[in-house]
C-alpha cells in the first residue's frame, strides 16, 4: 500500500450521518490525470479548516486528495503510540495504513478504513501510572465499569452512540490485551506543541484496537 498519514476516507452511509449530524462541511477530491480504480470510490470528509495534502494509494492507483481535518476536540494518540496488528506484532499508529487490520476486542479484527490526523492544539496529553504521555483526555478505554475518559463530555460530542462513558478516575481497572488488567494509580497531563499531529484509527468491526496495550474505542 501507499497510503501514509491520510485524513479520512468514510463510506456513503458514514458521511450521511456526518451530514446529519451537521459536522461536515463539504466533501472534496483533487485528483491528478492518474485515473483512480475502476469500483474504488472515494469520499473525503472535510470536517473544518485545516489544510492537509497526501498521495494516496486506492488499489494500486495513486491520486493526489486534498483533505481538510482541523477538529482539534478529535480523540487521538501520539505517533509512537504502539497498536497491535491482526498478526499480534507491534506499529506505531503514525505509520498504521488504510486497509492494516487490528486486533480488538474479544480477538476481531478490524480493518482500518481512515485515519484521523489533527493537531494537538490546546489540549492535554495524559500518562497512565508513569507511563508516556500519550492520549488526549476525551478518548475511551474499556475497563472493569464500561468506557471511561478523562473528559466524559468531549467523549460525548466526540462518540454520541457510545454506551457507558464515565469518567476515568483512580482505581479503575483498565482492560488490556490477552485478558489482562491494569489499575490506576495515578495519571498526569501535560501541555504540548500545539503543531504536533495527533492520530486515530477509523474501523470496521467492533470499532475498538489495542492503543499502548490498553482497549480502547475508535472514531466511528
Amino acid at each position: 500500500m501507499c497510503v501514509t498519514s491520510f485524513q479520512a476516507i468514510i463510506t456513503a452511509e458514514q458521511m450521511n450521518a456526518m451530514l446529519r449530524q451537521q459536522r461536515l462541511i463539504k466533501v472534496v477530491v483533487v485528483t491528478t490525470t492518474v485515473k483512480l480504480a475502476e469500483h474504488a470510490p472515494v469520499l473525503l470528509a472535510v470536517v473544518e479548516n485545516t489544510p492537509y495534502y497526501d498521495n494516496t494509494c486506492i488499489n494500486g492507483t495513486v491520486a493526489t486528495s486534498q483533505v481538510r481535518t482541523g477538529r482539534n476536540t478529535a480523540s487521538c494518540f501520539t505517533a509512537e503510540t504502539k497498536v497491535i496488528m491482526d498478526d499480534g506484532s507491534l506499529k506505531e499508529i503514525s505509520k498504521v495504513e488504510i486497509g492494516d487490520r487490528v486486533i480488538g476486542e474479544n480477538g476481531q479484527i478490524n480493518n482500518v478504513i481512515g485515519l484521523e490526523v489533527p493537531k494537538l492544539g490546546t489540549r492535554y496529553l495524559f500518562s497512565l501510572n508513569g507511563g508516556p504521555f500519550f492520549v488526549t483526555a476525551e478518548h475511551p478505554f474499556k475497563t472493569l465499569r464500561g468506557w471511561t475518559s478523562f473528559d466524559p463530555s468531549m467523549t460525548d460530542h466526540e462518540n454520541p452512540n457510545l454506551v457507558s462513558r464515565k469518567p476515568m478516575d483512580i482505581g479503575d481497572t483498565l482492560l488490556r490485551f490477552d485478558n489482562e488488567i491494569e489499575y490506576l494509580n495515578g495519571y498526569q497531563l501535560k501541555t504540548d506543541n500545539k503543531e504536533m499531529r495527533v492520530y486515530n484509527l477509523l474501523l470496521d468491526g467492533n470499532n475498538t484496537y489495542y492503543a499502548n496495550g490498553y482497549l480502547v474505542h475508535n472514531k466511528p
